[in-house]
């Protein structure tokens, strides 16, 4: 091959190299990027280990072995030396079942990121190949339990934010309804409703201040969730207002507290927001009728 043909191909495979491709040229060992590990002093950041990943981070590396990240969370390259690899395998399997539950979780929640606990279970694994199972363990239980708590409260935060854009959204129609049409008939219906929505939202936040809400990371489950609570207590709050209004009933016991059928302004509003809060009210109230 002539030098100037070697020129070239030269600087196509630094470009290449500098976009991130692999490239057949890097040959083990020699410190570019794309190089492949193929032993324990071969790991180092910017290399491709066995499983054909690039390495984005080296957590902790010693003469027989090395904790490294790549896209796929936290691996490991064992020891080359054959009775030292059967021990560290050992301990391996001793984690290995929490270390896949705790990826799975994370691997399911790709993009949102939960603080270091990919750096948590690196220092586990770390742990485990210096013989510190129990140690180990501990730390993934640890983690596990954090992980799964954030997705609950992320979950839930979800839930609670559609909640409000959902009331917002209600409460915003009802008010230009009174305001364009100005039906003084249509005014305590808008006001029982916006009572309930208000009601319901109440909820809904001390349901998450409480953690009794559902949680789950699908943004779908999330939005009919919050969706149906507002949508539950806006109609329960007008179906009840429609019970009093048509003298279906006279009044109504929550406990301690008789709530008789007034068309007050104050009395629509309690009505409209109990019937909203207290979401079994009106379908217990419909059953015992039924």
């Amino acid at each position: 091959m002539s030098s100037r043909a070697q020129i070239g191909e030269s600087r196509i495979g630094c470009i290449l190299q500098a976009m991130g491709v692999k490239t057949a040229a890097s040959a083990p060992g020699d410190g570019v990027v794309g190089a492949k590990c193929d032993r324990v002093g071969d790991v180092e950041k910017g290399k491709i280990d066995r499983r054909g990943d690039v390495i984005k981070y080296v957590y902790e590396k010693e003469a027989n072995f090395a904790v490294y990240r790549t896209d796929a969370g936290p691996q490991m390259h064992l020891s080359e030396n054959d009775s030292e690899r059967a021990k560290q395998n050992k301990a391996v399997v001793s984690v290995d079942q929490h270390r896949v539950e705790i990826a799975t979780l994370l691997r399911q929640w790709r993009g949102y990121g939960v603080g270091n606990a990919e750096a948590r279970v690196a220092g586990a694994l770390v742990a485990a190949l210096r013989d510190d199972v129990k140690g180990a363990l501990a730390t993934l239980d640890d983690v596990k339990r954090q992980v799964v708590a954030e997705r609950q409260l992320r979950g839930r935060t979800w839930s609670l934010g559609f909640s409000f854009v959902i009331a917002a959204f209600i409460v915003i129609i009802l008010l230009s309804v009174v305001w364009h049409l100005g039906n003084a008939e249509l005014r305590p219906w808008c006001r029982v409703a916006t009572a309930g929505t208000l009601g319901a939202l109440f909820s809904s936040t001390i349901a998450l201040r409480e953690k009794k809400s559902p949680a789950n990371l699908n943004r779908l489950e999330n939005f009919v969730d919050g969706a149906s609570r507002i949508f539950v207590g806006a109609t329960g709050a007008a179906v009840l207002f429609l019970s009093f209004k048509s003298g279906l009933v006279s009044d109504i016991k929550i406990g301690g507290l008789t709530l008789n059928g007034s068309m007050s302004d104050d009395n629509v509003m309690v009505i409209g927001f109990l019937a909203g809060f207290l979401e079994r009210l009106v379908p217990d109230f419909l059953g015992r009728k039924s």
